[in-house]
């Protein structure tokens, strides 16, 4: 008691100075900021944090992941069970969630063009992404930047929990799962897409690779150079005629072969004469008539 007496107006002043600067340095951290909120208030009451929504928010986003932070395990057995729990479930959410994603894509190509798919889910994530944010500034307190920050960072799993939820739980948890399905159909078709279109350039390029290596060689062994390039050109057009005179003698040969073996297989063969040759042969006294 002496010791507040003797406490000036100035001195009390830097005592709830230090402390709204202490309380707003705790309030920087957003678990504690939480953790405050939800075990102290209305004067010391203590409230328990672990409720139906927020055990609800808290499985989901542990196993999704998304971990906001607002709900955390205090003891050494929350933290054990829950290290067990995500090792188990995240992994099988992630592959069911992947799965239905591949299932939803595969039947989408079905009605949309092979090149525009991935556009289109890109378009669609997009949509999906700013009109969630859209809803939550109307619907809490959350201005829309907030809002477009908030749903960002809760479909890609970001979720740093430094915005509380601003729909009610069983919604924010259907939003999360809608939107990472959204997430895996747009990369996997992207990326395969991207995929593609590398595999065909380096298919191009080998090729090329593989054209202007024998143009080299070929270069090379008709010596073509600055000073004998028209000596080169002589080679290639002289290469040229021979190629096509050899190729016209082979078709020849091939043909004569073929006439050959569909000669020998002629069981008979009709001699074919002209009718002048004909009535000749007949009547042989015409010449003797065209002599008179």
């Amino acid at each position: 008691k002496s010791a507040l007496e003797n406490l000036t107006q100035s001195d009390v002043s830097n005592l709830i100075d230090d402390y709204v600067r202490s309380m707003f340095e705790f309030f920087e951290d957003p678990q504690a900021a939480s953790v405050f909120e939800s075990q102290f208030m209305n004067y010391d009451t203590e409230m328990d944090q672990w409720t139906a929504a927020s055990s609800l928010l808290f499985a989901a986003t542990t196993v999704i992941p998304v971990g906001y932070g607002f709900v955390t395990p205090t003891t050494e057995t929350g933290r054990l069970l829950i290290i067990i729990y995500g090792l188990i479930g995240a992994p099988l959410i992630l592959v069911t969630l992947t799965d239905v994603g591949k299932f939803i894509s595969f039947y989408s190509t079905k009605f949309l063009p092979s090149s525009m798919s991935g556009v289109c889910f890109l378009a669609f994530l997009l949509v999906y992404l700013f009109a969630g944010a859209m809803l939550f500034s109307l619907f809490s307190p959350l201005a829309y930047l907030d809002a477009i920050y908030f749903s960002i960072t809760s479909v890609f799993t970001i979720g740093f929990g430094d915005t509380p939820p601003p729909i009610p739980i069983p919604s924010l948890i259907l939003f999360i799962i809608i939107g990472v399905i959204l997430v895996t159909i747009t990369v996997e078709l992207v990326a395969a897409e991207a995929i593609n279109h590398i595999h065909y350039m380096g298919r191009h390029v080998g090729k090329a690779k593989q054209i202007a290596s024998k143009m080299i060689q070929l270069a090379q062994n008709l010596s073509v150079n600055r000073h004998a390039l028209s000596f080169g050109f002589t080679q290639i057009e002289s290469m040229a005629r021979f190629h096509i005179a050899a190729n016209m003698d082979k078709n020849a040969a091939l043909f004569a072969r073929r006439w050959r073996r569909g000669r020998s297989n002629t069981a008979f063969e009709p001699v074919i004469c002209s009718d002048l040759e004909f009535m000749d042969v007949v009547h042989p006294d015409i010449d003797d008539r065209n002599s008179i």
